[in-house]
């Protein structure tokens, strides 16, 4: 996780460059059933 921060920018200017308009880091991960929780 320290990595990631201290590269940040270089991290988003290289996926900005790929092509991608948001760059955001899932704190929580991958998780089964994740979405569920936003139907009720």
């Amino acid at each position: 996780m320290r990595e990631v921060l201290e590269k940040k920018d270089a991290l988003v200017s290289r996926l900005r460059e790929a092509g991608f308009k948001f760059v955001c880091l899932d704190l929580e991960g991958l998780r089964s059933g994740s979405m569920n929780r936003l139907l009720k």
